[in-house]
């Protein structure tokens, strides 16, 4: 993980309070619960911020109050009758599924990732009718929450944009309303004053053969559209790690 790699570089501890699918809303409330001493924090994101604000709370008329909702809170939702908390009955396919998923765990999530491949889980993003300006704002409002948290504590905070395979492949459908996002934020009044990185400039010729095709393995720095190989988490985990000694953090 970068967490790991990021201890054995640094020759630091560091502690993962993330968790899948999170966002900046999520990563906040996890700092603010968070009790111990520290004197970094850092906010790895923004991917399922974009993922939310465009698919996510698209059911509601007032949306745009609902930018930065957790992931898959609607899903979670859906299966709640009430306020008084009737779970709904699960579905027969639903079930199915879920016998299958245990009896078979590592063919279920092969075929899950070649059903729902890199280019079409973000087709929305071409088509997404919230104003990016609307996104960027919700998520500088958590990133500064953060910092002041942080530095309220003694300590610094680092945000740092992942990077995403239609971020470095130009020819996909979302890459300038990403693209946008990404150059706003790390444009904006908050990253000319605070630690902000954007990994997604940092490798900027990949090509096919860095993504996972089954078969490539030793050469993947992705495995689909937002998560590394371990190649690639430790090729990004020392553009972070080099960061973080020049600014000297500790």
């Amino acid at each position: 993980t970068v967490a790991a790699n990021l201890s054995e570089s640094l020759g630091i501890n560091v502690h993962n309070r993330n968790a899948p699918s999170w966002n900046t809303h999520q990563e906040l409330v996890a700092l603010v619960k968070y009790t111990q001493p520290y004197s970094l924090s850092i906010s790895l994101t923004l991917s399922n911020d974009i993922t939310v604000a465009c698919v996510e709370n698209v059911i509601w008329d007032n949306k745009f109050n609902y930018i930065d909702a957790p992931e898959s809170y609607i899903a979670i939702s859906a299966k709640i009758d009430d306020l008084r908390g009737s779970i709904k009955g699960r579905s027969i396919s639903r079930v199915v599924k879920d016998v299958l998923k245990s009896l078979f765990p590592d063919t279920y999530t092969l075929l899950y990732k070649v059903k729902n491949n890199s280019e079409n889980i973000n087709k929305f993003v071409s088509k997404c009718s919230v104003p990016k300006n609307i996104i960027v704002k919700k998520f500088l409002e958590n990133q500064q929450a953060m910092l002041d948290i942080s530095s309220a504590r003694g300590a610094e905070h680092l945000l740092v944009l992942q990077p995403l395979w239609s971020l470095i492949q130009k020819n996909t459908l979302n890459y300038n309303y990403k693209r946008d996002i990404y150059d706003r934020i790390i444009n904006s009044e908050y990253c000319n004053k605070n630690l902000c990185l954007d990994l997604s400039t940092v490798f900027p010729n990949l090509n096919s053969t860095h993504m996972f095709n089954g078969k490539n393995l030793d050469q993947a720095i992705f495995i689909d559209q937002a998560h590394f190989s371990d190649l690639g988490t430790e090729a990004y985990s020392r553009i972070i790690s080099t960061f973080i000694e020049n600014k000297e953090i500790f």
